[in-house]
């Protein structure tokens, strides 16, 4: 099992991604469709009433960075979805605030609900 395994996509109404970490963290950022990607813009909508590292980290983010793009989801096969972050000093800050959680990885396999991440 790897170090993402709690984390989980969801792709809500009005074009809004729903990013858990646990039953007790959400993330939600805006995102639009372009031709094969999805361009996903930074937000710090957290909803969580615990203090998590991520929720740390998160609160530690430049407010002026609200809007822009921080992640491109395109499809690598039929199950994974490959990410790249534009804002790699971003991504970087927060997936070190974790020890050895990565909360924002390279890439996402897509499973149905009920299945099993092997």
């Amino acid at each position: 099992m790897d170090s993402s395994y709690s984390l989980a996509l969801h792709f809500g109404e009005k074009d809004t991604l729903w990013i858990s970490y646990s039953p007790e963290c959400l993330l939600v950022f805006p995102y639009k469709r372009d031709n094969d990607k999805l361009i996903v813009y930074w937000d710090n909508n957290i909803y969580t009433k615990y203090e998590f590292d991520i929720v740390k980290a998160i609160n530690k983010v430049d407010r002026k960075v609200i809007g822009r793009p921080f992640m491109f989801l395109e499809l690598e096969s039929d199950t994974i979805l490959r990410a790249t972050y534009p804002m790699k000093y971003l991504i970087k800050m927060i997936n070190n605030s974790g020890g050895d959680r990565i909360f924002f990885p390279d890439k996402f396999t897509l499973v149905q609900d009920g299945e099993m991440y092997d």
